[in-house]
């Protein structure tokens, strides 16, 4: 297949991806990293990379090979000064020292991937979003920080309107608690306008994540004292 096509087809790849975890996904990622091998592309194979180890990373038996792609990821990335590639090294470290209780660890590497993304001349939104988007749940899972309200607020709606719908749900979650404990009416009303009027997606949408839209919605009207509308959904 033609690396260009590969490439225009990336961000196809990256909502699959984040959307599914299963062995046809695996397969499409390993075929493409064979490939790859043979056209040697280092920023294609760094993407693959990032791809295969979140279809990985979530079983603790898999840490030893997730490990092993990590460094070589992030070898290749620091080689060709691929700054968004770096980046998402950084988040997944972040993310492998949460998990294993390494709080402060995790903050520090998912603020290092925030900071040098501002070294970058062009960010890819991809690296940006998710990396941001890791760096606002941090703040919040660490020091209920508020003001992480505004990332969050970006960040659901990139997901939102780019089909990454699993980390939309999950970004919605955190923002409902927010706006619940600051009572944040305004903010939540605006959000959901801006959600509705891209209905467009809507029916895209998986059902267990339309559930949990219906739920936010009727927790914006609860906010707003509007009762009536909060029990039709």
């Amino acid at each position: 297949m033609d690396e260009n096509i590969l490439f225009s087809k990336l961000n196809e790849l990256r909502v699959l991806c984040a959307n599914e975890k299963s062995k046809e996904v695996m397969e499409i990622i390993n075929s493409i990293l064979e490939y790859n091998e043979i056209s040697s592309n280092p920023k294609l194979l760094i993407n693959m990379y990032e791809l295969k180890i979140k279809q990985l990373y979530h079983l603790k038996t898999n840490l030893p090979i997730v490990e092993k792609l990590l460094k070589e990821m992030k070898q290749k990335a620091q080689k060709i000064n691929y700054i968004e590639g770096l980046a998402l090294t950084f988040q997944i470290e972040g993310y492998l020292e949460f998990l294993k209780g390494n709080r402060g660890n995790s903050d520090r590497l998912i603020s290092q991937a925030v900071e040098i993304l501002k070294d970058s001349a062009q960010i890819e939104p991809y690296s940006y979003f998710i990396c941001n988007y890791s760096f606002a749940v941090s703040k919040w899972l660490s020091y209920r920080d508020y003001d992480m309200k505004n990332i969050l607020e970006k960040c659901v709606e990139y997901f939102y309107s780019n089909g990454f719908y699993r980390s939309f749900a999950q970004c919605l979650s955190i923002l409902s608690l927010i706006y619940q404990q600051t009572q944040d009416k305004k903010n939540s009303m605006h959000l959901i306008r801006k959600i509705l009027n891209k209905r467009e997606y809507f029916h895209e949408i998986p059902q267990d994540v339309q559930s949990l839209l219906y739920y936010f919605i009727g927790i914006v009207h609860e906010l707003n004292f509007n009762l009536e509308e909060a029990q039709n959904h």
